[in-house]
């Protein structure tokens, strides 16, 4: 046993005052005579010693009074005294309050946040005015890289709100200990948080053997949560008056089964679709939404469900785009083959010109998504890079490759774009056969294809080889490719190993040559990411911009916030970086002055998982890995000064001595009141 106060111990010497008290006060007796005193002097003799016990008994009794009043005042404990004593006069202390949308979880009525900065109050209380504190959250602001007193840090306390930044454990430390190890000093950091599993790696905890780290794990009332955790399209292609397919994932934490919650979708701020689905305990759901969209131009849509008390996930953000019109360039030396003229030149989605190679315009390539090299034997050294360069910025090319041709200009053009080159020709007439109905060239044009179904046929074809970054499309009877594609870079390349001319195919007279010309040309156009997540994507990208002179870009949120992003332009795109400035889900603009693009931000949904470490699980993790200067605070019910004075200093016992002192007080009372 230690004393945190042994000084008071001085106080035992009060013990001698119940000894004086005793020693000198003597009775005087008056002396009665009798005539027979046999009896009396009986009585006398056992009257003194009963009342000599009852004397010594009372001193006894008042002895222990004193003395345990003064242990008691004198501050016992059981245990080692921590290095850090919150009763020094120079302690500096580091408390984070982990602000993450987590905390929106309640207990007791009240968020975890508002539990978590009453805490931060009740530590820095616990402490003397002349100490220093540091405030920590996941915003990691400039202020909180200075210590302030005790006054300015309840006023930085009250201010916490609501941040959609996640930080890990190793982040954390490493802010509180860069500047706790500028001074000297006794040093403690406080970790309050719910500890969310899918943020915190406990692995990344760092045990400094200056600094003593409590940690103060907090925990809801329920963990239940329900999320919209992400959306995609079945097709990246969307198109006026068309049916778009939107698949959703819920993801439930809920330990009860949920029946027909309603999930609705707005784009531009009009209900397009609702859907109400189930899902099981603790799992996620797939939901499809199918809609229509009736204009062109760009779409800002938001999927909406109603779930508490954690709201953050309750929406989700994501905006796509319908295109006016697609750019369809064909290169021919036969200006009389009218097949593409036939498909694109009629059909309003599309914007198709056809020239003759010799008089190309090279600035066409930046407007246009898909070329075409129809009928073509060899391209110039200019025109093969403006193609090389149209390609690795996010064009398309399909290229019809020539049969009766010694220059080599297509096949070279071919192998710096990493598409494998034609090695023999094949003379022997053969059918179309296998159609890779699963790629996206071909989901959803075929509902099924019959056995009968007629399929071109080519009299010659090139036999060109396929490596691991080509796809055969589809395929001859023989097995050799009919039609390749291979990505490069941004872009990609379609290969048919033979010319489009019906001397050599018939493949522009078949059923199959329109969706297979038309989705690729559907799939040229340059789709944007549907949506980004804040703190996770340090950037958003686009391609094909124009940012004209001194302008500089600006980024404007739905508030008419704005600010100046970062300005990145790379070989294929421009990057605008977001920073610390972007902080609320919702549709941003980026204002470049000739041009205006949309994007969307979404809240990390690692918040959304509520699992989190308990006490328990702490105190057996820090035993495990022997970290010797952490520490769980078990408030309980007792005053956070007390509980964090008990864990510093160990298992206080004065309580324990006050009741031996009552007890004491209560049996001298007793003996005093009944013992005659």
């Amino acid at each position: 046993m230690q004393f945190s106060n042994p000084n008071i111990l001085w106080g035992l010497l009060l013990l001698l005052i119940p000894i004086i008290i005793h020693l000198f006060n003597f009775r005087r007796y008056r002396k009665i005579y009798f005539t027979n005193v046999k009896e009396l002097q009986e009585i006398s003799i056992k009257t003194q010693k009963n009342a000599r016990l009852k004397k010594l008994i009372v001193l006894l009794l008042r002895m222990l009074v004193i003395a345990t009043l003064v242990i008691a005042f004198s501050g016992p404990y059981r245990g080692e005294k921590a290095q850090s004593d919150i009763s020094s006069d120079s302690s500096l202390i580091s408390i984070y309050i982990d602000n993450s949308f987590s905390m929106e979880a309640t207990d007791g009525g009240m968020s975890l946040l508002d539990i978590a900065k009453k805490r931060a109050f009740e530590i820095s209380r616990s402490y003397a005015v002349s100490d220093r504190f540091q405030l920590v959250t996941n915003d990691f602001n400039t202020k909180q890289q200075h210590f302030l007193n005790r006054d300015e840090f309840a006023e930085e306390v009250e201010k916490i709100t609501f941040s959609p930044i996640v930080r890990s454990l190793e982040e954390i430390q490493t802010r509180q200990h860069h500047l706790l190890n500028e001074y000297e000093g006794n040093k403690n950091s406080y970790l309050i948080s719910d500890f969310q599993q899918s943020t915190h790696q406990l692995e990344q905890f760092q045990d400094v053997s200056n600094i003593s780290t409590v940690l103060i794990p907090l925990n809801a009332e329920t963990r239940s949560n329900l999320s919209i955790d992400s959306c995609w399209f079945s097709s990246p292609i969307h198109q006026v008056n068309e049916l778009n397919r939107l698949f959703i994932k819920i993801h439930s934490s809920s330990t009860e089964s949920l029946k027909k919650i309603p999930i609705k979708l707005t784009v531009n701020d009009k209900q397009v679709g609702i859907a109400n689905f189930d899902i099981d305990p603790n799992s996620e759901a797939i939901i499809e939404i199918p809609f229509t969209i009736h204009e062109q131009g760009v779409c800002q849509a938001v999927l909406e469900i109603t779930d508490f008390p954690i709201t953050f996930d309750n929406q989700f953000y994501f905006s796509f785009s319908i295109s006016d019109e697609i750019g369809v360039i064909e290169l021919t030396d036969n200006v009389s083959n009218n097949f593409l003229n036939t498909l694109f030149g009629k059909d309003s989605a599309f914007r198709f010109i056809k020239t003759d190679l010799n008089r190309f315009d090279f600035s066409l390539l930046e407007t246009n998504s898909l070329v075409i090299l129809s009928s073509v034997k060899n391209i110039s050294s200019g025109l093969s890079e403006s193609l090389h360069s149209f390609v690795s910025k996010g064009g398309s090319l399909v290229v019809f490759y020539p049969i009766a041709t010694k220059d080599e200009s297509i096949k070279n053009l071919l192998n710096q774009m990493q598409m494998p080159s034609p090695m023999f020709l094949d003379t022997i007439s053969t059918r179309f056969e296998k159609i890779a109905l699963q790629d996206i060239i071909f989901t959803d044009v075929f509902e099924h294809v019959p056995e009968n179904m007629e399929m071109p046929t080519a009299l010659q074809h090139w036999d060109v080889p396929i490596d691991a970054h080509t796809d055969a499309l589809i395929s001859f009877e023989n097995g050799a490719p009919a039609l390749l594609r291979t990505p490069f870079e941004s872009g990609r390349i379609y290969l048919f190993p033979f010319p489009m001319d019906d001397k050599t195919t018939d493949f522009p007279k078949q059923p199959l040559f329109v969706p297979t010309m038309l989705r690729m040309a559907l799939m040229s156009v340059q789709n944007t990411p549907l949506y980004s997540t804040i703190g996770v994507n340090p950037f958003v990208a686009f391609r094909n911009i124009n940012i004209v002179g001194d302008i500089v870009p600006q980024i404007i949120d739905k508030k008419g916030f704005s600010f100046i992003p970062g300005v990145q332009n790379q070989q294929n795109e421009t990057r605008f970086y977001l920073y610390d400035n972007s902080k609320e889900s919702g549709f941003y603009t980026v204002s470049t002055g000739t041009d205006s693009l949309y994007f969307a931000l979404n809240y990390n949904r690692k918040e959304s998982l509520p699992e989190c470490f308990d006490q328990s699980f702490l105190e057996d993790y820090i035993s495990d890995q022997h970290l010797q200067q952490f520490k769980v605070l078990k408030n309980g019910n007792l005053p956070m000064a007390e509980a964090i004075t008990l864990l510093h200093q160990g298992n206080f016992l004065w309580r324990w001595f006050i009741l031996a002192a009552l007890l004491f007080l209560l049996c001298e009372v007793l003996i005093l009141r009944f013992w005659k």
